[in-house]
């Protein structure tokens, strides 16, 4: 029983780990200055994880991308908890200032199926023990 208990414990933060099918792509790998023609680039519809160089992080989904402005919106968690939508806008000269890595969430397939797969087939194995394990007389 204590066997059943471990293993499904263990499925359960297996199932926790592989449950993001996201991954955070660092888009300024070489650690170089933003410039206008890079934060131009950036676009609208997607979601971004700007890390500022106090440490704070902010989570932006951009609406739109013109001459020298990024805008878009962001959640807030207030003090009871409650997560509310604030825009955001900020220039290419204040994200130049104040942002030091601009990360894009990026789909993988293979964190999806892996988290399909694994807890499945963990699932399977338990279901033949447990049942080689029960006695069956009638």
């Amino acid at each position: 029983m204590k066997r059943l208990i471990g293993t499904i414990v263990m499925m359960v933060m297996l199932t926790e780990l592989l449950s993001s099918c996201y991954l955070s792509k660092n888009l300024n790998k070489e650690k170089k200055p933003f410039t206008d023609e890079f934060l131009s680039r950036l676009e609208p519809g997607k979601r971004y994880e700007f890390k500022l160089k106090t440490g704070q992080k902010q989570t932006v989904y951009l609406t739109g991308v013109d001459n020298q402005t990024i805008s878009g919106f962001y959640f807030v968690e207030n003090g009871k908890g409650k997560k509310t939508k604030s825009d955001y806008s900020a220039s290419f000269q204040s994200m130049q200032e104040n942002v030091a890595e601009i990360h894009v969430r990026k789909f993988s397939p293979v964190l999806t199926i892996a988290a399909i797969v694994v807890p499945t087939t963990l699932a399977i194995i338990i279901g033949i023990n447990a049942a080689q394990n029960i006695n069956m007389t009638f």
